[in-house]
């Protein structure tokens, strides 16, 4: 049993908003002084937000990979996906920055780019962990890996779409023993098992392409984000998420309130640092807001309405057109 209804996953759109809440919330609470509360210490996890993400895009990716004519079409339609929201968020950081300058006195925002050289490569995600250049934004560092498995699946298409498992095999097994790279081409070894631990649970699942290859993948994976990550939280995140998607083919999940806003993740995780701590970080610098935690509460979640209702604009006037335009440019 499909679990889709109308070629939507409910339970895979619940997962991407709930994780990009997740790791709203962290950061949220990622610049004030810690507090020994159960609050604190949830948001405290909220980067296991990230790997979730990671696993998703995985597991999309194939769904997009089976769906895409050619190796073509699927690359274009990933580069509207990316990259038009990406350069929209940058121009809300600059925005965001502008204004604290101007309300202020001083940039106490982000530190822009000063140079050409600077400028380009944050426009074409040059920039860290793919190189040593610092991003403007908390959540960029993971775009680069994005785009790099998007490269990876690409040519293996381009290769032979048969045999694009076996490659991708290949690549597991290195991934296990090339050592953690903090920037350099090589970084993508980092976080490439989690990728493929998602791209191999929809073989497996819907039993596509050759079976022994889908099960070695999924294994290789599975023994690669156990390596590359040590601390016991990301193994119970890992597991939690593939069990979740694995009962959802058999039994899939309704469309409800939180799996409809899923269409706002990317935006969400894109824009949540320039307005929920850029902009309007300064409530939570009040003692009251750290130390209270249903006051704490009630700003995280202020601040997080307030950037879904802004994702939700930015997912109307930006992400969609952009979808559009690549499912047109790449037909």
């Amino acid at each position: 049993m499909q679990a889709t209804t109308n070629n939507r996953n409910y339970l895979i759109d619940l997962l991407r908003f709930l994780s990009a809440s997740w790791v709203a919330l962290f950061h949220f609470n990622a610049g004030i002084p810690p507090a020994d509360n159960w609050y604190r210490a949830f948001c405290g996890l909220g980067y296991l937000g990230v790997p979730v993400f990671f696993i998703i895009s995985g597991y999309c990716i194939c769904i997009a990979q089976q769906h895409a004519k050619t190796p073509r079409s699927f690359i274009i339609r990933r580069f509207f996906r990316i990259f038009p929201p990406y350069w929209f968020s940058i121009l809300l950081v600059c925005a965001c920055a502008l204004a604290i300058k101007l309300i202020t006195g001083t940039n106490s925002a982000a530190s822009l780019p000063n140079s050409f050289g600077r400028v380009m490569a944050a426009v074409l995600l040059y920039t860290a962990p793919l190189s040593s250049e610092h991003t403007i934004n908390w959540v960029y560092w993971t775009l680069p890996y994005e785009l790099f498995f998007y490269f990876l699946v690409f040519l293996a298409m381009a290769i032979s779409k048969q045999v694009s498992a076996f490659l991708l095999l290949v690549l597991a097994l290195a991934a296990i023993w090339v050592p953690y790279q903090a920037t350099g081409f090589l970084f993508f070894f980092n976080e490439l098992p989690a990728f493929l631990l998602g791209y191999a649970l929809y073989l497996v699942l819907h039993k596509e392409g050759n079976i022994y290859a889908a099960l070695g993948l999924l294994l290789s994976a599975a023994a690669g984000v156990y390596l590359k990550h040590v601390e016991f939280a990301y193994h119970i995140t890992y597991f939690a998420t593939i069990a979740l998607i694995a009962v959802n083919a058999r039994f899939p999940l309704k469309n409800n309130f939180f799996s409809r806003l899923g269409d706002y993740s990317y935006s969400v995780y894109l824009i949540h640092v320039p307005l929920g701590i850029y902009l309007l970080g300064f409530v939570k610098r009040y003692q009251a807001v750290q130390n209270t935690t249903v006051l704490n509460i009630l700003a995280d979640f202020t601040l997080l309405t307030v950037v879904v209702v802004c994702a939700k604009v930015m997912f109307m006037r930006v992400e969609a057109p952009s979808i559009k335009l690549g499912r047109k440019y790449s037909a």
